[in-house]
């Protein structure tokens, strides 16, 4: 669709604060300002990623640069030069002068160059873009939004004094250069924040971050049970549990067995998730299903060690089946993943939105009580599952080697 509203109705209403003007300008019409130059329609079919001149779509606007070439022919007047100011006719109609290289302009691009010294591209690069934002958001739209450039000439630019205008431009870059360099050192923290996090937990999972069950005994002239000793103990009890009749109970095998084998810090030994918890993938969703709307979490709820409560979904359980998914405090909930970014994530249920059970998506993990605390074994699925699962790309986790420790 395109745009139909009145501009200077857009600008008395000045939704977004910057479409305001000092009491001393004046408002002059852009058009009387500066020249327009639209886009060609350039044959797609020569487009290609090898030979000819570049051609700048709406796409390359903002990061100024494109990889599509044109190998027809071409005239001086498609060019556009870097400095340049352009605007994007479709979609959210940004504006951005060009830092790439002397390219072609593409149709749906338009070119913004001022007649004299009245105003200049850098100013007009800092005041269109707030115009844009209110007309893109008066643009009604079932497909894509256009923008004409006739449009474009009729918006009533504020125009300060020459001298003033260069004293704004000035200050405008001198603050921005401020906040780049802001932002820059605090993706530079946030990166060494992630690094000492990463740091912190791999002291944590090798037994560095604090002294050792067997250092402590040995400091204190004591005898303490090693987690291999404490592993065989609770095994040996959920076997004495299991149901006369059912499934035949078989431990999995020692991961020592299976080919894993680091080095463990003293007292501590090595089990599978299998080993250390209870492990249930959660319910599918069906149609066929009957009973009692129930809250349920789903993929989307679990963030980097977090439970997100905002979009909780209901669907029907019946009582039995409930119970077996309702989730406790201390479990461990951990994303099979729909995308690269969702795939390991894990979060610790909390007793959020109780009671609450859990999707398909979702592996619970419920540590043994007594052999490993629900906070610790959450630091291992970041450092192990997580980072592990997702590097292999696998569709769900599989049980990994644990470090026991007596909790």
């Amino acid at each position: 669709m395109s745009f139909t509203a009145s501009i200077h109705t857009i600008v008395a209403e000045n939704y977004n604060g910057l479409l305001a003007q000092a009491s001393h300008w004046t408002r002059v019409r852009l058009g009387d300002l500066a020249a327009f130059k639209n886009g060609e329609p350039l044959a797609a079919a020569a487009f290609n990623s090898a030979s000819g001149p570049f051609v700048i779509r709406i796409r390359n606007i903002l990061d100024g640069r494109s990889d599509t070439r044109f190998s027809g022919e071409v005239q001086d007047s498609w060019y556009v030069e870097p400095g340049d100011l352009l605007v994007g006719m479709d979609g959210d109609f940004n504006a951005a002068i060009w830092t790439g290289p002397r390219s072609l302009l593409n149709q749906r691009v338009c070119r913004v160059k001022p007649h004299d010294r009245t105003v200049s591209t850098r100013y007009l690069s800092f005041i269109l873009p707030g115009y844009l934002a209110a007309i893109n958001k008066h643009t009604q739209s079932i497909t894509v939004k256009h923008l004409s450039s006739r449009t474009i000439a009729e918006l009533p630019i504020p125009v300060p004094p020459r001298p003033e205008l260069d004293r704004l431009v000035a200050a405008i870059e001198t603050q921005f250069t401020r906040l780049d360099s802001a932002v820059a050192t605090l993706e530079r923290v946030r990166a060494n924040l992630k690094r000492a996090r990463a740091s912190i937990l791999k002291a944590a999972v090798e037994g560095r971050l604090v002294p050792t069950e067997a250092q402590v005994a040995r400091a204190e002239g004591r005898p303490y049970e090693p987690a291999k000793v404490l592993m065989t103990r609770i095994l040996e009890e959920r076997k004495a549990r299991w149901p006369k009749g059912g499934k035949k109970y078989i431990p999995r095998a020692d991961p020592d067995v299976i080919g894993y084998s680091p080095v463990l810090p003293e007292g501590w030994g090595m089990a599978s998730a299998d080993q250390a918890g209870d492990i249930l993938l959660g319910r599918r969703r069906a149609p066929e299903y009957t009973g009692e709307e129930r809250r349920y979490f789903r993929v989307a709820n679990v963030k980097d060690d977090r439970l997100d409560v905002e979009d909780v979904l209901m669907m029907p359980f019946e009582d039995t089946e409930f119970s077996k998914y309702t989730l406790v405090p201390g479990d461990i909930l951990l994303s099979e993943g729909q995308s690269p970014e969702l795939l390991g994530q894990s979060a610790v249920y909390r007793g959020e939105c109780a009671p609450a059970a859990f999707q398909a998506t979702l592996h619970r993990f419920r540590a043994t009580h007594g052999l490993l605390d629900p906070a610790f074994a959450q630091i291992l699925f970041r450092a192990w599952v997580r980072l592990r699962v997702r590097r292999a790309r696998l569709r769900a986790p599989r049980p990994h080697p644990i470090p026991g420790v007596r909790c």
